[in-house]
């Protein structure tokens, strides 16, 4: 028999402490939404490069809620994917008024309006990109448009908002 005794180690446990979740994190659901770019990194995978966004809604129903969307900016497999991510870091550029990137991180502090739908309700993918809606200084912000009158239908996505 083992010299473990399991009161001792039980014992030790209350000297243990243990962040609690938070209860207030909240994930960003499928629709349309004005968010600030929170977090931004560069990951590899093999052969694929991809840009990780963490978009944080601002302003609305769900201020404050957050999700991760990735953009493969290099996919073997599929040049159109590559194209896609391309052209969406660029709607993202313009919408926020970012002239030129030297980093991903330059991409923190971006806000903008989205569409966000969701891969087998798991993968968060961005559909569109809106016009800027201002700069918050922090979640509790109301973004720029939130109590703006609705506009005008307009085909060119960068109306919407």
């Amino acid at each position: 028999m083992s010299d473990f005794l399991f009161e001792d180690f039980a014992s030790e446990l209350d000297s243990i402490e243990v962040r609690q979740p938070s209860a207030a994190y909240q994930k960003l659901p499928a629709g349309e939404h004005n968010v600030e770019v929170t977090k931004a990194q560069l990951k590899e995978y093999d052969e694929d490069v991809q840009i990780g966004l963490q978009v944080q809604s601002v302003g609305g129903d769900f201020n404050g809620a957050s999700t991760w969307v990735n953009l493969k900016i290099k996919f073997a497999r599929s040049a159109m994917v590559e194209k896609i991510a391309k052209e969406q870091v660029k709607q993202i550029m313009v919408a926020a008024g970012i002239d030129g990137l030297k980093d991903v991180e330059d991409l923190v502090g971006a806000t903008f309006g989205i569409k966000l739908e969701y891969y087998q309700d798991k993968y968060a993918q961005i559909k569109r990109v809106y016009k800027q809606v201002g700069n918050p200084t922090g979640k509790s912000d109301v973004a720029a448009t939130a109590d703006a009158p609705a506009p005008a239908e307009s085909d060119n996505p960068f109306d919407r908002f």
